[in-house]
């Protein structure tokens, strides 16, 4: 269950993101929220009216992602999103982190690819300046609740502009032979 929610909050947000920088100067930064599973505020896309009669596709790019996750997203997720914004269609491309530097090279050389993309944190470094700002639709001003991120935020952030949005975070653990320790005189202490 957390699964499913944290992948529809992340896809909600990614669509949302998107959905704010496709229309160029005429969309306008979310002015309203959208209720969210776990008492939490999604930025709602807010479209121009002279955009709603467009239809767009909207390129989503998702790596090793389980095949029931897909199937759930295609299923259920991008119907509901489609039918909540008339004219845009959610496409999923499905790749794989084996041979990812290849294929995002390729997209940000080409200046073409997906509109949202998984990509990991430490690839800021190697295409933060091809990333949108995301300030302005993201940042505390526009989405007050972006603050329960916490310091993961950071890791979505490229010359202090916010590129996207963490989607999940992992405790990293260490382990330590106690033996080795004790042999190397630590005797007390943290690590």
């Amino acid at each position: 269950m957390h699964k499913k929610l944290f992948a529809t909050l992340s896809l909600l947000v990614m669509v949302s993101i998107i959905l704010t920088a496709c229309g160029g100067g005429t969309t306008q930064a979310p002015a309203a929220t959208t209720a969210a599973p776990a008492a939490t505020q999604v930025p709602a896309a807010t479209v121009a009216p002279t955009e709603a009669a467009k239809s767009v596709t909207l390129k989503v790019y998702l790596l090793d992602y389980t095949p029931a996750t897909i199937t759930w997203l295609k299923s259920d997720i991008n119907p509901a999103f489609e039918a909540a914004n008339p004219g845009v269609k959610v496409e999923i491309t499905e790749g794989s982190w084996s041979g990812w530097d290849t294929t995002f090279s390729g997209f940000f050389a080409a200046g073409d690819g997906p509109d949202i993309i998984n990509l990991g944190s430490e690839m800021n470094t190697l295409y933060g300046e091809s990333l949108a700002d995301m300030d302005q639709y993201l940042g505390e001003s526009a989405w007050p609740d972006i603050k329960n991120f916490g310091p993961a935020l950071e890791n979505a952030k490229y010359n202090g502009k916010l590129r996207g949005l963490p989607i999940f975070t992992a405790p990293r653990y260490v382990f330590c032979r106690t033996d080795l320790m004790k042999a190397s005189g630590w005797t007390s202490g943290t690590p």
